[in-house]
């Protein structure tokens, strides 16, 4: 598992255009992120680098969702700050379910 924080004020140390960002072939990324607008430029993002991504609100729906999809989801972004079923329960969920995904969390929070 990864973890890494987005900090909203903080400002690159080098230019964006100097870092090789890793393309996809396709693989789907599930997002789960209480907040709208962080799903779908997340999902954006994902997708403007050969990504496929579904987004969820919360714990429970990223049960529901990878329950239907676990044959083509690759991997999970997951907030660490969320209602209804926190990260840590979230992940461990996912895991059980099939323990070779990966899990990445991540927070906007300071």
């Amino acid at each position: 598992m990864i973890n890494f924080v987005v900090y909203q004020d903080s400002v690159p140390t080098q230019s964006l255009q100097d870092i090789e960002i890793p393309t996809g072939s396709g693989e789907c990324i599930l997002v789960v992120d209480d907040k709208t607008a962080i799903q779908e430029i997340t999902k954006t993002s994902l997708e403007n680098y050969n990504y496929t991504a579904i987004t969820a609100g919360d714990g429970m729906e990223a049960l529901a969702i990878y329950t239907q999809h676990q044959e083509k989801i690759s991997a999970a972004i997951i907030d660490i700050m969320m209602s209804k079923m926190d990260r840590a329960t979230t992940i461990r969920t996912l895991q059980n379910i099939n323990p070779l995904d990966y899990c990445c969390k991540w927070t906007g929070n300071k």
